[in-house]
């Protein structure tokens, strides 16, 4: 009975062994591509308008869903998020009333990538009755160029 056991033992250890060996392929499962990073590619960075009121376009492309914004309330968009792919961004700005340059930052965010586009905004133009005053000591009228370049002199 002892031998067996030992017959049994031995054929399920030899099984065992041989089953262990045998597991199928020997070959290494496929690398996977990785995966794009997430980007944002801009038309342009730069945006120069006159004081005025205006509008303007702010193209990008995106491999990821985005969303975008404008950090100052002048400078507003027509959208602020969709889908990956080419979008074109339509911008309106207020007129620009103070005496001082001004600029917004139009930022696009799509997964972990960012884009900033800046808008800026030339001071108002001086009005004619804001050139008068004193110059060199003398008193102007308060004409602007043009109407002392038509008088008869």
């Amino acid at each position: 009975m002892k031998t067996y056991y030992k017959y049994m033992w031995m054929a399920l250890f030899s099984l065992f062994i041989l089953g262990a060996c045998s597991s199928g392929s020997d070959e290494l499962p496929e690398p996977q591509p990785k995966p794009e990073p997430d980007k944002i590619t801009l038309s342009s960075t730069n945006l120069t308008t006159e004081a005025k009121g205006g509008t303007g376009t702010l193209t990008f492309t995106s491999n990821k869903s985005w969303t975008a914004s404008s950090n100052q309330s002048w400078c507003k968009l027509d959208k602020t998020s969709g889908p990956s792919g080419t979008t074109t961004l339509n911008l309106t700005w207020e007129a620009n009333s103070t005496n001082q340059e001004r600029t917004a930052q139009i930022t696009i965010k799509a997964g972990t990538a960012t884009a900033t586009a800046t808008v800026k905004q030339a001071k108002k133009e001086a009005e004619g009755g804001e050139q008068g005053g004193q110059q060199g000591g003398e008193e102007t009228s308060g004409n602007t160029i043009e109407d002392m370049q038509n008088k008869n002199w």
